[in-house]
């Protein structure tokens, strides 16, 4: 059986890694533990470019880190985007009815990656690429897709949600469940499995190391 993984890198970032010490992820460490008997073929990486924030000013090294480990293992693909900000005036949440004191904050976002997925995903399903697909992700919005490579181009479709139990305040998404073959949820026993080596040669020859923190 041929076997794709999508992976929407902002949605296992902050549903399944930040704040924890499972960021050093080798994601295809992480589909074998999941897929013991299927090997994946392709895993499809869609992330965006991180920028220096004030808060946190070193983000961009520590992704550039991990996207040199990723693109060390031969079977990832990285499609990349980027990172929207802007500075935006918002209503403040307990003002009156009548009220209308604003204020300043920075809004940031992701621009592009769901599309991206969502359209690789029906791509390679419509050029036959894979018999089943997997994804990463916990987004409702790609329960469209999803819906559409399984019961339109008759691929099976596994979602791997990237959501924290028991956390109640992040739920998996009924609706990629309810269009998705079959679903699991990644665990922290399975993450702290898939870790890269603290430090590791790449092909190139340079090191590639954990970030600090990390």
């Amino acid at each position: 059986m041929r076997i794709y993984a999508y992976v929407d890198a902002f949605n296992f970032y902050y549903g399944l890694t930040k704040d924890t010490p499972y960021r050093w992820c080798n994601l295809a460490k992480l589909c074998q533990i999941l897929l013991p008997d299927d090997p994946v073929d392709v895993i499809k990486v869609f992330a965006a470019y991180s920028k220096s924030f004030p808060t946190n000013p070193g983000a961009h090294l520590r992704q550039k880190s991990y996207l040199r480990a990723l693109q060390s293992v031969q079977n990832i693909e990285l499609y990349m985007s980027k990172f929207s900000p802007a500075d935006r005036y918002f209503p403040l949440s307990d003002k009156l009815p009548g009220e209308t004191e604003k204020v300043m904050v920075r809004f940031t976002k992701e621009k592009g990656s769901d599309v991206k997925l969502a359209s690789q995903l029906l791509l390679d399903g419509f050029q036959d690429a894979y018999d089943m697909a997997i994804l990463f992700t916990n987004d409702s919005d790609l329960a469209m897709p999803i819906r559409l490579a399984r019961y339109e181009l008759g691929k099976r479709i596994g979602v791997f949600l990237t959501s924290r139990p028991p956390d109640p305040s992040r739920p998996g998404s009924q609706d990629l469940m309810k269009y998705a073959n079959f679903h699991k949820l990644v665990t922290a026993d399975m993450l702290a499995t898939s870790q890269f080596p603290d430090s590791f040669t790449g092909e190139n020859g340079k090191l590639i190391a954990r970030p600090p923190g990390w």
